[in-house]
This record gives structure tokens, sequence and C-alpha cells, in this order.
């Protein structure tokens, strides 16, 4: 079980949206608004970005997570849902 749902503190689907928007945002150049239903490659996510963001949320959510819940979960909606959900089955 995780750190973060052990503690019953953890992040929600709209924290984790929230999380992931600023995320990209940060990365981005230019980028007046993050759709969290577009797909995230359409952000320029590549590769080392994708590593970097799992490597992030791995700390930050307390579970382990492949980078290719990037294309498993290609929007931010998918891929909130889905970490949420391993938060709180975990």
């Amino acid at each position: 079980m995780s750190r973060a749902s052990e503690s019953n503190g953890a992040p929600t689907r709209e924290e984790i949206k929230r999380w992931l928007v600023t995320r990209i945002e940060s990365e981005v150049e230019g980028l007046e608004r993050v759709d969290v239903t577009r797909p995230l490659t359409d952000f320029g996510l590549e590769s080392r970005l994708a590593i970097s963001i799992t490597g992030e949320l791995e700390d930050w959510l307390d579970l382990e997570l492949d980078p290719t819940i990037f294309f498993d979960f290609p929007t931010i909606v998918d891929l909130a849902q889905f970490l949420e959900e391993e938060l709180h089955d975990g």
C-alpha cells in the first residue's frame, strides 16, 4: 500500500490533474492553456520528459510507475483517473 493511501491524504483526481497541468505548462514555452482532454503528445511530451514526470509522480504519490503510462493513458484526464484508482486500490 502506498504511503499516500495509508495517510488518507491521497491526492484527488483534481489535484493530480492540476499538478500535471502545472508541470506541462512549466515545460512548454508559449503555452497559454493545457486542454486536459488532448493527448499529452500534442504538448510535445517526449521520452525524456515522460521519464522525468514519471519519476516525480512516483516520488509524490509513492507509486511505482512505468513511463509507458503516458501512452496507455494519453490525456491528463485519463492519467489522473488511473493514478487516483491506483492510490485507492494500492
